[in-house]
Order: C-alpha cells, then sequence, then structure tokens
C-alpha cells in the first residue's frame, strides 16, 4: 500500500520553496508513495518540474471587496505578530483557511503532512496526523519560546498583544475542532522540524539549541576559489522595471551574468553592450557563483547562502523584514551592503557594485565567512528532511 504524503507551502513567494519541496520530493519513489502539494503558488511549483496532476493551490485566498484596493502589508515587530495577521488580519479568513485544510485532508488521507512555512496547515493538523514543519531562519522560529523577541530596533505599528492573538486563534482552532495552543510560539509546534538555513542568518539563534541543516543547493554547495571576477546578480522580473537598479547594473562597467526572470525587450536593450549577459534561466549556482567579486540579490536566503558559501562579497537590496535581516548578518560580517529597494538609484546602485567588487577587507571578510561554513557544503537538507518524513510511515 503506498504511503501518503502532503506537501503544503503557504506563505513566502520565493522560488526557494518550490525548489526545496522539489528536492525532498525526489527521495520518495512513486513506487511506495502517493504525492500531493498544496502550495502558494502551483505555477512556481510546476515550473520547477513538479507533475501539474499532483498541485493545486493551498487554501487562504485574499479577500477582496469589490472596488476597494487591497490592503498593503506592514512590518511588525514580532513574527507571531506578521503570521497572525497573515492568518486573521484585513482581508484573510482563518475560519476559511481551516476549513480548506480539513478538506484538502479529509479528500486526500494523507499519513504525514510536511509543512513548508505553512503556520496554518500545521495548526490544523497539529495532535491529528503527523507533521514535519520546514521553514528558513526566519519562518521555523523555536516553537518552545515563551513568547517571540522582538526583530526591529525602532517602533512600529502593534497588530496586537500576544495575549490577544492567542486567544483569537483558539477561537477558531476550537470551532474547527484543532487543538489550542499555550504560547504563541506554538505557531511552529510538529512533530519534527526541518531547520533550512545557516547560523549567520537565524535572527533567533540566541534561542535555538542547533539543529541547523544547512541549505539546498541543487547541484551542491559553490566552494571558493582563489580569483574574482565579474558579477553575479538574481532577481525577479519586476526588477527589469526599477529604473534605477538596471541603469546601475550598466553604469558600473563591470562584466557579469544575470537573471531576473524572462528577458524584457526594454531591459535586452538597455544592457547591450554593458557586458551583463542577461540569463534566462535560474542559475546552476554550485558552478556559476565561485570566483564571482560581487553577487547582488534581494535577500533570498539561497542566493546569499551560496555567495556566503563561496566567499564572495555580496550587495543586498532588501524589500521585506526577512531579506533585511539577512542582509544585516552579512554587513555585520563585513561581507555585504545593503539597500533599501525604494532608496535605489542609479549612481549609488553603480558606486556600491564598484566598491564591493574591489574591496580587498570585504574580499577577504567573505573568505573568512567561507571558511567558518565549510562544515555546511557537504550537508543535504531535503535527504536529512526526508529521512525525518519516513520515521513516520514505516
Amino acid at each position: 500500500m503506498k504511503r501518503r504524503i502532503l506537501l503544503g507551502w503557504e506563505f513566502g513567494g520565493g522560488n526557494g520553496h518550490a525548489v526545496i519541496l522539489r528536492e525532498i520530493a525526489r527521495h520518495f519513489s512513486p513506487e511506495s508513495h502517493e504525492l500531493r502539494f498544496a502550495v502558494r503558488y502551483p505555477s512556481t511549483l510546476i515550473r520547477a518540474g513538479i507533475d501539474p496532476n499532483l498541485v493545486f493551490e493551498a487554501p487562504g485566498k485574499m479577500l477582496y471587496r469589490a472596488g476597494e484596493p487591497a490592503i498593503k502589508g506592514t512590518a511588525r515587530a514580532t513574527y507571531g505578530e506578521f503570521v497572525c495577521e497573515a492568518l486573521m488580519g484585513p482581508e484573510r479568513d482563518f475560519s476559511q483557511r481551516l476549513a480548506g485544510w480539513d478538506n484538502v485532508i479529509s479528500v486526500f488521507k494523507p499519513d504525514v503532512i510536511l509543512a513548508e512555512y505553512a503556520p496554518g496547515l500545521s495548526l490544523y493538523a497539529r495532535g491529528r496526523i503527523p507533521v514535519v514543519a520546514t521553514g528558513s531562519g526566519y519562518s521555523l522560529p523555536p516553537a518552545g519560546m515563551t513568547v517571540f523577541p522582538l526583530l526591529v530596533e525602532k517602533p512600529v505599528p502593534r497588530f496586537a498583544t500576544e495575549a490577544e492573538l492567542i486567544d483569537r486563534l483558539n477561537g477558531y482552532l476550537r470551532k474547527a475542532g484543532a487543538a489550542v495552543i499555550d504560547r504563541l510560539p506554538e505557531l511552529n509546534a510538529a512533530d519534527a522540524h526541518g531547520l533550512i538555513t545557516l547560523p549567520i542568518f537565524d535572527p533567533y539563534r540566541d534561542h535555538r539549541q542547533g539543529g541547523y541543516l544547512g541549505v539546498e543547493h541543487p547541484g551542491g554547495s559553490p566552494e571558493p576559489e582563489p580569483g574574482a571576477a565579474g558579477l553575479i546578480v538574481y532577481f525577479d522580473e519586476t526588477w527589469q522595471l526599477e529604473d534605477g537598479f538596471v541603469g546601475g547594473l550598466r553604469a558600473a562597467e563591470i562584466s557579469g551574468h544575470a537573471f531576473l526572470g524572462m528577458p524584457l525587450r526594454r531591459t535586452v536593450k538597455r544592457l547591450a553592450g554593458s557586458g551583463v549577459t542577461l540569463a534566462d534561466r535560474p542559475f546552476d549556482l554550485s558552478q556559476e557563483m565561485p570566483g564571482r567579486a560581487v553577487a547582488i540579490h534581494k535577500g533570498t536566503l539561497g542566493f546569499a547562502s551560496a555567495a556566503a558559501l563561496a566567499g564572495v562579497p555580496q550587495i543586498v537590496l532588501f524589500h521585506n523584514q526577512e531579506n533585511l535581516l539577512i542582509g544585516q548578518a552579512l554587513q555585520k560580517a563585513g561581507t555585504a551592503v545593503t539597500m533599501a529597494r525604494p532608496k535605489i538609484k542609479a549612481g549609488a546602485i553603480a558606486e556600491a557594485i564598484r566598491y564591493v567588487a574591489s574591496d580587498p577587507a570585504m574580499r577577504a571578510a567573505a573568505r573568512r565567512l567561507a571558511d567558518q561554513l565549510a562544515p555546511f557544503r557537504s550537508r543535504h537538507p531535503a535527504k536529512e528532511i526526508a529521512d525525518m518524513v519516513r520515521k513516520f510511515i514505516r
């Protein structure tokens, strides 16, 4: 009899979520296992190579009133507030999300659940079906904490207190027949946890007792090379519309490779003759990261960790809290410069690229960091997580 595994993904928009689900799934043979993927962005998973017949949209669509604009997200002081607002805030219906997961589970009847940044799924299934929760340092805080620590230095608007959030969550959970929580960090309670990150990128390092699996890089983790030349750039297609960003790449006058989603004609035209080659597919970072003088990205864990493992200095153009925290960690280590997306100007980005690519102190710091992280190059998080899942279906 085939064992059924439900792989869920609720929050986060990067390609990395699809990659880790794909890499974990590869460890389960179709002869012995039946897999289904309930995910935030089915098209992202399908582009990553998952059979479309196994993929469907996860519960939890935003609710919009006709004629009214969507409410933009607000930075919060803690992960708990951020996630609870995503579950129960304006234009969200947590009861509908829970009912959706109930339907998915009732129909598919999984033997075990893998929840990739999927706190709603974890909360619903906890105590009913074994759950293996996976995520980064940011998206998988330790469930054993008493309260969530602050992630910001400057005061930001509160969504609600932790006591209020626990009370509201438990009201929904009781109605759905799910187990209630006593502490807000139990948002991430599960039967096993797969922590996909490097210690430097974990904002909860002081609250955690190890458990770092490293980061999955298809093709293997990159290693440092003695030389340093050229740039490597990784962003989504929306960045092709940022005139300051594209203009800065050209003005830096440093050749290299950039993946910005499928190249637009306007981008091809603007970068013609600049020495920056546009790729039409994501990089094989094991081959294309080593030996670069600078890596430029928006603060995604996969790309930042590849550059860190390869000893490449970085420029992080952040636009959300997780990206900012990754950039700040690298900047504290002396291996990166950070800039906020709304403030990017062509002259500033060009100057930053030239500085980072040529600064010997930053290159030396990046190499020291790579040496410190060397033990993680031999780790295989997807296999280790697959082994966690397998323990519940033997």
